[in-house]
Order: structure tokens, then sequence, then C-alpha cells
């Protein structure tokens, strides 16, 4: 059984090799007790390794004696522990102790360098880099060069020190307790809204301070045909400038990304934003009805707080009338994730208006209808040809909830169509040369082409199954 001599021995060892600060002696042992720090963990072992070698230097023995006193010049100098140099004066009263050191030869501390001494300079100066930034919550990282670490790692395996803690772990929590009390917020590990990071070594200290994006969800409408939702960059010229782009670096005048973002950005000041919709509708739909909810992601925040109502309101009138925005809150990443991998499962309502060719009457578009009704529950689509070219070519099973049509002359039919997101209501429509099966122009038996589609409802409760993907070669 490990007793108190077992752990004044080992510090007794660990001070004969090595010049050790309190705090790092702590650390080694920072498992053992608790309700203290490190820096009093330490200081505790070597004034009890004092209190026992002064005991010990009062003994009769001379050999014993002298021991002691090897050990209380160990723990004073190596140790730089001032109630051992005190214990010494008095013990040798005549000898000449402690005397000032040359420059140059003052205590350092063999694993940290006297970083530990430093912790409240250190923390100023993250101070100074962060009090600009707004913040609720925050946290200290710290990258250390081998130099510390690997240090540390040999030392704790020549001593078989196994009850220690990270020296990373160590200086992040002294470094934050700090920072708590001056920013008065708390510290934060899931989700820190403003990052201090150091990079640490013996002959280096930087120090930066990073805010970690805003998220603001919101819903979307699009009122005009030919925008994209997200910035398009030319394909020609990768964004540069080009005559195919009229030197504008983009393959279309403005997106919704572009028309919702700017506002935002500057009330967060933000460096960049970037745009995550549940789902897109294609750049020639229109998204009406309650709207696409979508995440805006700001880069670099320095506000969190401000009024949405009024960056709304701006939004909508700089839009001129092409999109809105409405339901705008401050949101979190988790949200962010969830919008964007469950957009699949919710279900979409789409009012597509169509070209018929041949034609066909009334009542045989009634027929029809409901032929495809009864038919159209679940469709496999292979990625459509128009867009293949820069997508997985996979064959996706979808569900149908409902579709609803209406004649309006020979050649002109609407349909109402309700589906599981992700599902290519025009190649629905046209069968996309048997890409879609089955497909309503294969039920009707002629030729049916969507000239105009609406998102006109989406989801917001995850009301489908599972996508079901397989690679087309291992179609069976």
């Amino acid at each position: 059984m490990k007793t108190m001599a077992f752990l004044a021995d080992k510090v007794t060892e660990i001070l004969r090799a090595y010049p050790i600060c309190d705090s790092c002696l702590g650390r080694q042992f920072s498992l053992l007790g608790t309700q203290t720090t490190n820096a009093q963990r330490g200081y505790s072992l070597k004034l009890y390794l004092t209190m026992q070698m002064h005991l010990e230097a009062q003994d009769l023995d001379e050999s014993k004696k002298t021991q002691a006193i090897e050990t209380l010049k160990v723990i004073s100098e190596k140790g730089n522990h001032l109630p051992a140099m005190e214990v010494l004066r008095k013990i040798l009263p005549d000898a000449k102790l402690h005397e000032e050191p040359a420059e140059g030869q003052k205590f350092k501390c063999y694993l940290c360098d006297n970083i530990f001494s430093q912790v409240r300079e250190i923390a100023e100066i993250a101070y100074e880099k962060g009090k600009d930034f707004e913040f609720d919550n925050f946290l200290v990282g710290t990258a250390l060069l081998p130099e510390i670490s690997d240090r540390e790692d040999e030392l704790r395996a020549k001593f078989q020190l196994t009850q220690g803690e990270a020296f990373k772990s160590h200086i992040n929590r002294e470094v934050g307790k700090i920072l708590q009390k001056q920013f008065n917020v708390p510290v934060e590990f899931k989700e820190p809204q403003l990052l201090f990071r150091f990079d640490l070594g013996f002959s280096k200290l930087e120090i930066s301070a990073q805010a970690n994006p805003l998220f603001i969800a919101g819903k979307y409408k699009k009122f005009e045909r030919g925008i994209p939702q997200t910035h398009w960059p030319c394909t020609q010229c990768g964004g540069k400038g080009c005559p195919r782009c009229n030197n504008l670096g983009k393959m279309y005048p403005t997106s919704v990304e572009e028309l919702v973002s700017s506002e935002i950005r500057d009330a967060a000041q933000g460096t960049e934003t970037k745009f995550h919709g549940a789902g897109r509708e294609d750049i020639d739909a229109r998204c009406l009805g309650n709207g696409r909810p979508y995440v805006l992601e700001v880069k670099n925040p320095r506000r969190r707080h401000f009024d949405l109502r009024a960056v709304e309101d701006l939004i909508n009138k700089n839009a001129g009338g092409k999109v809105s925005v409405s339901e705008l809150q401050f949101s979190t990443k988790e949200y962010m994730q969830e919008l964007k991998t469950g957009a699949e499962y919710r279900s979409k309502k789409y009012f597509a208006l169509c070209q018929m060719e041949p034609g066909i009457s009334k009542v045989t578009f009634e027929q029809k209808l409901k032929e495809v009704r009864e038919k159209i529950t679940i469709i496999v689509q292979r990625t459509p040809m128009r867009v293949v070219h820069r997508r997985a070519d996979l064959s996706r099973e979808k569900r149908v909830l409902k579709i609803t049509g209406e004649w309006r002359d020979d050649q002109t039919a609407a349909f109402t169509i309700e589906a599981q997101g992700g599902t290519y209501i025009k190649e629905l429509i046209s069968g996309d040369g048997g890409r879609t099966r089955p497909n309503i122009s294969e039920i009707f038996g002629v030729q049916i082409t969507c000239t105009e589609l609406d998102i006109i409802n989406v989801d917001e409760i995850s009301s489908c199954g599972k996508v079901r993907e397989v690679p087309e070669n291992q179609k069976k």
C-alpha cells in the first residue's frame, strides 16, 4: 500500500533530477485530492517534505541529519521553496546560502520554463485580443510545441507517474479562470462562441481570439424565376471574370444567398457568410407558400446581439421584390445540420404548369389522372440527365404522397404534387427518357413537359421515410 512516504520519496526523486515549480509538480499528482489547485498541491508536497526533513535534521544520527539537510537544499534550490530556504537559514546560520544568483541563473522550471508564473500576463494579452468581440461564453485551447509535451512525457515515464493531468488542460483552466472573471461569462466546452488559442513553446507564445460562427435561421420566398439559391461562380473563368459572364465572375447576376446575406453579415460584423438551405429549388422555379427554411452561417462575427426584425425589414426592402425573408431567429449549428440532413425526409408541395403533346380531351385527362393516383405512390428516380454531369449516377426511391390535376385545354394542364424532399418533379412528369419510373407521361400516354414550376409548401415535419440509394452499376 502506498503511503505519504511514497509521495515524499517520489517528490524527492523528481526534484533531485529537475527544477520544478509548484504548478508543474502539483500537476503530476492532480488526480489526488480535490478542492485545490495544482499550485497549492505542489506547494503542499514541498512543504510536507520540508517539514519532514526539518524533523530529521534534528536527529542525533549525523548521517540522517546530513541527508536531511541535503534534501532541504534540493527543495530550496530545485523546488524554489521559501520555507525550505528559511529552515536552512536556521539550521545553518553561518553558511552562505541562497546568494543572489548571477544574471541568467534564476530559477527556471524544467517543465514549463516559468510559464505558470506568467499566467496573469498571458490572460491580459488574451483579454486585449477578445475585448472587441461580443460573446456569451468562451473556451481556451492550447497547441503545445513538442519541446514541452515531450519533456513531460519523458518525466512521467521516468518516474512512473500516473496521477497527473495534461499540461494543456492545466494552462487552459488557469487562464480560463482569470478570463471568466474579466469577461463575466462562463466557459463553454461544447459550442463556445469565442475561442482563445495559445500556440505555446519555451520561446514562443502566440495568442489569437477566434469567434465561432453565428447561425441565423429563417425562411425565404423567391418570387422571380432565373435566380439560383446560392452564388454560382462562372464555369468558364472560375469567378475571375470573363466575356462569358460579362466580367461578373458568376453565372447569374444574383442569387437568394446574395440577396439575404449582406445585411446580416454587416449587422454581425462578420467576414463572410455561408448559406444552408433545406433543399433547393431549380433556378427557373419560384418558391412561394410558407417559404423554404434556411440557416445563414456568419463567419468571424464580432456582434451576436442585434435586432433581427430590423435586419429582416432591411433585407426585404433591399431585395426589390425578388425574394423575401421571414421568421429570422438566432439558431445553432445542430439545427443547421438537422436542416440539411433532414431536407430529403420532409415533404414538399409543388405546382407545375405543363404542356401535353399531342393534346388530350378533358375526359381522357380525368381518366388518366385517376390512374396516376393509383399507380404513382413510390417511384425510382435515376439521377436526371440534366444534372448527372455534376451528381452521382444513382437510383433513388422516393415517395409521392398526393397528385391532383387540372385540365385547362387540350395541350395545357396543371398538376399539384406533394412528394418527398429531393424528388425531381420535372422528371416525375416527363419520365426523363425512362430514368424515372413510373411517371405521369407514360401513364397518360403522351409527352408531358413542365413549363413552370413553383414550390408552394415545405413541410417542417419529417413526414417521409428514409431514402434508399443504389449505385447504378449495382442495380439489379
